[in-house]
């Protein structure tokens, strides 16, 4: 997932992560909670993502165009924070995965997906996991929240390829996420093979 920090409360985030592990759970907004974003008291979902800076760019300007590499899924509760950004207690949540010969099939039509709806993509390592394709296809749909909730909390890998893959059928192409030829600082258009050997899944 690519990222573009430049409010102080995620800098600050930002920058203590980076001096230690380089972790951060990103959770999802309420869809009818949204006008409280900017107050740092919006509900979030109750699965959210742990992901780690894969990679990351300073601009002259301190402001950072990350990477974020997902991890897993967890379950989160909210903690007390003394910094300006908010803290959570996780725990993994369990994943059943389909059978290897279901799995590579799900993961060629993914794959096949994803290339479809991103050109700033210009490959795709063979050994991906299934679980962050569909991750990176359900990013380049524009989906109503109820949607994606569906998808992104379903425990079943396989199940939730369907889903994805249901939703890029049924979404038009036309509304995937496309890249600007002329932004520079678009840390998207990046080959994944450049995240190098120390990212394993």
């Amino acid at each position: 997932m690519p990222l573009h920090v430049f409010e102080p409360r995620y800098l600050a985030l930002l920058r203590d992560i980076l001096d230690s592990h380089g972790q951060l759970v990103i959770g999802t907004v309420l869809e009818k909670d949204e006008d409280l974003i900017d107050d740092g008291e919006a509900p979030v979902l109750s699965v959210a993502g742990l992901g780690e800076v894969a990679r990351y760019d300073k601009t002259e300007d301190g402001r950072y165009l990350i990477w974020i590499l997902g991890r897993q899924r967890v379950s989160l509760e909210e903690v007390k924070s003394d910094e300006p950004y908010r803290k959570v207690r996780y725990q993994a949540l369990p994943e059943s995965t389909p059978k290897p010969k279901d799995g590579q099939e799900l993961a060629t039509k993914v794959r096949k997906a994803i290339l479809f709806r991103h050109k700033g993509i210009s490959n795709l390592p063979e050994e991906l996991p299934l679980g962050v394709q569909v991750d990176l296809l359900v990013q380049q749909i524009q989906l109503p929240q109820s949607v994606l909730e569906r998808i992104f909390i379903e425990p079943d890998l396989g199940e939730r390829a369907l889903l994805a893959l249901a939703a890029h059928d049924g979404y038009p192409a036309n509304k995937n996420i496309e890249v600007e030829e002329d932004d520079e600082d678009d840390v998207d258009e990046m080959d994944l093979d450049d995240l190098g050997p120390e990212f394993e899944f």
